[in-house]
């Protein structure tokens, strides 16, 4: 036999659909794709017209962020459900920040026994323990970094201020790995949640209100900026504007290893059209893990059509039932728990170029 699997069927490729198509794999990897005739196979499907599509990559799931209420099996599984093969878990695991090597081996050991798909694993720091544990982290085979412009909790997700992101990039920059960071100014956000609390809005207006357009784009600059001064490949996890996406392909055109993700939500929703406060809480729209304002979409569909974003992807937090009633103590939540709630994400499938 010449491969060890041939499916037939209309194999969809990045420019096109090849009707009648197949693809062939020998020894776990892709060996050839083709129209007409199959090759001869130790396993062979004719799927007629069904669609043969690459498995995707998810690069933000969030398998352990809520402690006793998801984890790798029901993370891999939805994953599964929705054509992902492969996801990408976040570093903060409540109870257990990935933070050094033994957490990782700790983390790769939990999710071997239940994951369902393959998976990677993002690395951060502890701030009081600054860069030193990067390397051991490289060694033991973290995939990519993640730090935070944003002080969501001192512990599971500390912000990362500005001398510390330097000396972070500085010691990841040589192994060529990349450092992704949520993308919220600290100062900036603060001041505008004092300026909510004021106001006394408290309904589901307060996390957009709280976060304006300029919270978002200040934390991107300096991701960016922190990247082009280190040599490392700089990530913004996540960005809700368009002009986000303008200043990450500037980078890119000046030379630098700057990219940028777009979540599927913010491509399908918008505050303005999308959202009540009875909307709110009837789909939990909101997570207070990103408390994200998804302004209009539509400059973000141009952007996406033209290949200016990497990834998309889920932001997922796959459980095995609805989380309950955020933390009291958490700042995004402070400003608006009249309406805040989380509930499980539904399977999507990521697309990356």
């Amino acid at each position: 036999m010449d491969f060890d699997l041939v499916l037939q069927g209309s194999v969809v490729l990045p420019d096109r659909i090849l009707d009648e198509g197949y693809v062939a794999a020998r020894d776990g990897k892709i060996a050839e794709v083709g129209l007409g005739v199959p090759p001869s196979a130790r396993e062979r499907h004719l799927l007629g017209k069904a669609l043969i599509l690459p498995g995707a990559i998810d690069a933000q799931v969030h398998s352990l962020s809520q402690k006793d209420q998801e984890d790798f099996i029901w993370s891999t599984r939805s994953a599964a459900a929705g054509g992902v093969t492969t996801i990408v878990d976040m570093p903060y695991d409540e109870g257990d920040l990935v933070c050094s090597a033994a957490a990782v081996k700790r983390k790769i050991d939990h999710a071997g026994q239940q994951a369902r798909v393959d998976f990677a694993l993002y690395g951060t720091v502890d701030p009081e323990e600054g860069p030193a544990r990067i390397g051991e982290m490289v060694e033991a085979g973290v995939a990519a970094f993640k730090f935070s412009t944003f002080g969501t909790d001192p512990k599971r997700f500390p912000r990362i201020p500005p001398a510390l992101l330097d000396a972070c990039f500085a010691a990841i920059a040589p192994t060529g790995l990349t450092a992704g960071v949520h993308n919220e100014d600290d100062e900036a956000v603060r001041s505008y949640m004092e300026q909510v609390k004021a106001s006394g809005i408290t309904d589901w207006r307060a996390h957009g209100l709280s976060r304006p357009a300029i919270t978002e784009l200040l934390a991107m600059h300096t991701i960016f900026e922190t990247g082009a001064a280190t040599g490392c490949p700089a990530h913004v996890v996540h960005c809700s504007l368009g002009r986000g996406y303008d200043i990450a392909r500037a980078y890119r055109r000046d030379g630098f290893a700057a990219t940028v993700e777009c979540c599927i939500h913010y491509l399908t929703l918008d505050e303005e059209n999308d959202v009540s406060a009875s909307a709110a809480r009837r789909r939990s729209i909101r997570r207070c893990g990103r408390a994200q304002r998804w302004r209009s979409s539509g400059g973000r569909w141009p952007r996406a059509m033209s290949g200016w974003f990497r990834p998309i992807t889920s932001a997922g937090r796959r459980t095995a039932r609805p989380i309950p009633t955020c933390s009291p103590t958490h700042p995004a939540c402070r400003v608006s728990r009249s309406w805040c709630r989380f509930s499980s994400m539904a399977p999507s499938t990521a697309a990356f170029r």
